[in-house]
């Protein structure tokens, strides 16, 4: 006969497949949506008679709603439970992404795309939540790093995939395609998706001061704060030099736009690697040790990749290095996060998105700075490695681990 504990134990675990599941394919849907902008924006500015200096707001509006709006939800997450959040997420995501394949204003498009950040910003830190929910710590990482994978691996397949259906049809295909995946997974995800138990709370509690009480629960633990804080520094200094990379290629080696994608291909699937891999190395040394070491690889490899002029082969080794390094400690800084305020993790989570597009955008800035200033990927190199370095005393010397909790 079948004990209790043991049936409980094997619930649990066809529980935390279905939600690996189901969070891959939302996360693959959102890495998918945000990526294939940047091929289509000329041919969208041109069909909606906007400017070409104007297509990069296609990004930039999409990732402002993002950053704003996750920490916004993440005591909603908190309070009124992951699979509700999860679940209206994804259809607002799916409405804007089918409005963005519709629109033909260009105002009117940016619109649309902030309405599928807005799901996104709902979705994704409820997702990593939900995983830290249901995951057993010893486990933990390496599911994140799962769902991390899928959120950058769909594009290796989707985007050259959405450029080709642009180029055969309409700009408009690839969105109506996605909105299409969209659909079909909201039928799927509400069937599929495992009832997280919602942590309790007083009924005589005003929903406002709740609310607020979970960001003073996120912040109670001061290395919440540090967390955040590398997470900036990490994602300015690797954003520095990935925005400049094609410029990088096209500078020193002389690429063409074909062949640098088809470079950029190749180090991008070595870097999803490492979203698996930093799960493993993360549930087997430790967070804090994993990030540390992730931060040295990353600044020798972004000093390396600047100084390289010679053999093409090199410099793509290097950045592959980089980028793999890059994943390893994104995955590990993000399972550290679900676990240093259990009871705000959806809060924190959303505040950890936020620092992460900020760091996006400040370290996207910063580079265009260094590199009219100077002149020189060099220094541009050592700027983004010192970014990257500063996570190196934070988490080793001011974060400190949350003692592993109990799964319900």
């Amino acid at each position: 006969m079948v004990s209790s504990t043991t049936a409980a134990r094997d619930e649990s675990d066809v529980g935390s497949r279905r939600l690996l599941i189901v969070g891959s394919i939302c996360a693959a849907l959102v890495g998918l949506d945000a990526l294939i902008v940047a091929p289509l924006a000329p041919t969208i500015t041109r069909d909606t008679h906007a400017s070409v200096d104007s297509a990069g707001l296609l990004v930039t509006t999409y990732a402002l709603v993002y950053a704003v709006t996750g920490p916004l939800f993440g005591p909603v997450s908190d309070r009124w439970g992951r699979r509700n959040v999860i679940i209206t997420g994804l259809t607002i995501f799916s409405i804007g992404t089918a409005l963005t394949g519709i629109g033909s204003n260009f105002a009117v498009l940016l619109v649309f795309r902030g309405l599928a950040g807005l799901g996104a910003a709902m979705m994704v830190p409820s997702i990593f939540a939900a995983v830290a929910d249901v995951v057993a710590p010893e486990r933990r990482g390496r599911a994140i790093g799962i769902i991390m994978g899928a959120l950058t691996g769909s594009s290796l397949i989707g985007v050259p995939v959405g450029s080709f259906a642009a180029d055969a049809f309409s700009w408009r295909v690839s969105f109506w395609a996605i909105a299409v995946l969209a659909a079909l997974a909201l039928a799927v995800v509400p069937l599929t998706l495992p009832r997280i138990p919602v942590a309790a709370t007083q009924a005589a509690v005003h929903p406002l001061r709740a609310y607020v009480d979970k960001f003073r629960a996120a912040f109670s633990n001061p290395s919440v704060l540090f967390v955040l804080l590398s997470t900036f520094f990490w994602t300015a200094g690797n954003q520095g030099m990935w925005a400049n990379v094609g410029v990088y290629f096209t500078t020193n080696f002389d690429l063409s736009t074909t062949a640098i994608g088809l470079v950029l291909l190749v180090i991008s699937a070595v870097g999803v690697c490492g979203n698996f891999l930093g799960g493993r190395l993360t549930d087997r040394f430790g967070k804090r040790v994993v990030i540390a070491a992730a931060g040295l690889g990353v600044a020798v490899a972004l000093i390396a990749f600047s100084s390289l002029d010679g053999a093409l082969v090199v410099p793509v080794i290097v950045a592959a290095l980089w980028v793999l390094a890059f994943n390893i400690g994104a995955s590990s800084i993000t399972t550290l996060v679900s676990e240093l305020a259990p009871a705000a993790r959806g809060t924190a989570l959303g505040l950890n998105s936020s620092a992460l597009y900020a760091g996006s955008t400040v370290g996207t800035s910063a580079s265009v700075a260094v590199l009219s200033g100077t002149h020189s990927f060099v220094w541009l190199g050592i700027t983004c490695a010192v970014s990257c370095l500063l996570v190196f005393p934070i988490v080793l010397g001011l974060v400190h681990e949350q003692a592993a909790e109990a799964v319900a």
